[in-house]
């Protein structure tokens, strides 16, 4: 290298001293959207002709579905952050909104315009990391055809708003899997036939097992109440409209219910996973059902500690 020639760049961030809330001027804004964990070392990323992006790890006997990177996570949380803004902007008035939706003759346009500008807001946002609904996980799949048509039949909105809205609600469960995870273990702990015969019931009793098996922390009660403020809005319309129970009937009994559960992979991945209490058991009684697994299935699978930086 020409001794004359500048110094390369290592870092295509401002220094610390010009950020007023941060105080590493040299750290992937991206990274602060995961913590430092201990995780299976990754070996390789399939991409199955079936659909969906597998996780491979070392010793591992089953892949983890999904691929969360840091900047998809970093842009899901801002687009969340909106959602929750403009929502909480209406939340003071809820009623008074309600009762102005519910007597204009223009309810639809309204809930049309509403839903529209969320989505297309969220859609820019996401344009970056939004995949082709064949390479989400099954889960997700499977909500994408149900909220689609909630959205189109359930609220009537126009095909395209619902076809926006529902990509990018999507692309937030595929992405943040603690909202994902705990519904697929709701859903496990449930069935087609519950839902469709009382979903009202059964809805307020999947609540209670939900925040008995959150943990009472800053990070986790937080995810518990976002899914009380839309089963509240699911009793809303289910108490008002009678189109939007005849689109919960089809879209729930239409669904491909096995899928939205957990397979065996997915229960072997969260054994370890320490924010909830997956299958109503806690972080200590599921490590001793890991533990007892790899006794009987040698080798343990090699863990490695990653710190943001």
């Amino acid at each position: 290298m020409n001794p004359d020639s500048p110094t390369p760049i290592q870092a295509l961030y401002p220094l610390p001293f010009v950020f007023r809330y941060r105080q590493s001027g040299n750290r992937n804004p991206a990274a602060a959207a995961i913590d430092p964990i201990v995780i299976y070392e990754t070996c390789r990323v399939s991409y199955p002709k079936q659909g969906g992006i597998e996780m491979w790890f070392t010793d591992c006997p089953y892949p983890a579905k999904g691929f969360p990177y840091p900047e998809a996570l970093m842009t899901i949380n801002g687009v969340k952050r909106l959602w929750i803004g403009l929502l909480r902007g209406f939340s003071r008035d809820c009623w008074l909104i309600a009762l102005a939706f519910l007597f204009s003759p223009s309810r639809g346009k309204i809930v049309d315009r509403f839903i529209f500008a969320l989505a297309d807001a969220g859609k820019r946002m996401t344009a970056h990391c939004a995949l082709y609904p064949k390479r989400c996980t099954p889960v997700v799949r499977e909500l994408w055809s149900i909220a689609y048509l909630l959205l189109r039949e359930g609220l009537g909105v126009s095909e395209k708003t619902a076809k926006d809205f529902a990509e990018v609600l999507m692309m937030m469960l595929e992405y943040d899997d603690a909202y994902r995870k705990r519904l697929q273990d709701l859903l496990s702990a449930s069935s087609k036939q519950k839902l469709l015969k009382n979903p009202a019931r059964e809805i307020k009793r999947l609540l209670v097992l939900l925040y008995s098996r959150t943990l009472k922390t800053p990070e986790s009660l937080p995810v518990a109440d976002k899914y009380r403020a839309v089963a509240a809005l699911f009793f809303f319309l289910w108490a008002l409209s009678a189109r939007w129970r005849r689109a919960w009937r089809k879209a729930v009994g239409q669904c491909d219910f096995p899928r939205l559960r957990f397979d065996r992979a997915d229960i072997y991945h969260l054994l370890l996973q320490a924010d909830y209490d997956y299958f109503g058991k806690n972080i200590d009684e599921r490590a001793r059902l890991w533990e007892s697994y790899h006794k009987r299935n040698p080798p343990f699978p090699k863990r490695i500690k990653v710190i943001p930086i």
